[in-house]
């Protein structure tokens, strides 16, 4: 619900209440390619999530949810080249958003979602992995970079996952 709620309900609401929803004009040549590279990147984020879910569901075997958390550390899927699919789903999303809308007001609200995660993982999300994960999450965290996926998939070692 979490990632619903930050890429789409809390966007749609900053859409349909800014008073200047557009950096230009409709009629403006290239408004279209950024209206399509938006959708496309939308479409990408959302896919990204969906997959990360996946992942949580059947590896994980729980949700996002506080009350359901995976009962197993989720190293698959996306998760095999990058610890924190589902934010990049979501800022992927939300870029998309701010391009197809060219609403100023979700840029600021991509940047601020940026750098409130950016805090957030690291302080809260990575501490609650340690705590539920301890070694292996360890492991996990020295070759699957934070943010920017590695270009080849990790492999946990055996008796580690």
């Amino acid at each position: 619900m979490v990632p619903i709620t930050f890429g789409i309900l809390v966007p749609s609401t900053i859409v349909w209440r800014s008073q200047d929803a557009a950096f230009w004009q409709d009629t403006k040549p290239g408004h279209t390619v950024l209206k399509i590279f938006g959708a496309i990147f939308w479409i990408i984020g959302a896919s990204v999530l969906f997959a990360s879910n996946v992942s949580f569901h059947k590896q994980g075997r729980g949700t996002l949810e506080p009350w359901a958390r995976p009962k197993h550390l989720v190293t698959t899927g996306l998760y095999r080249y990058v610890r924190n699919s589902m934010y990049l789903g979501v800022f992927t999303m939300l870029l998309g958003e701010l391009l197809f809308f060219n609403n100023k007001n979700l840029l600021l609200y991509l940047l601020f979602f940026m750098v409130a995660q950016s805090i957030n993982v690291p302080l809260h999300e990575e501490r609650v992995l340690r705590k539920s994960f301890g070694p292996e999450f360890e492991e996990y965290c020295k070759h699957v970079p934070r943010w920017i996926p590695r270009l080849h998939p990790y492999t946990p070692r055996k008796g580690t996952n």
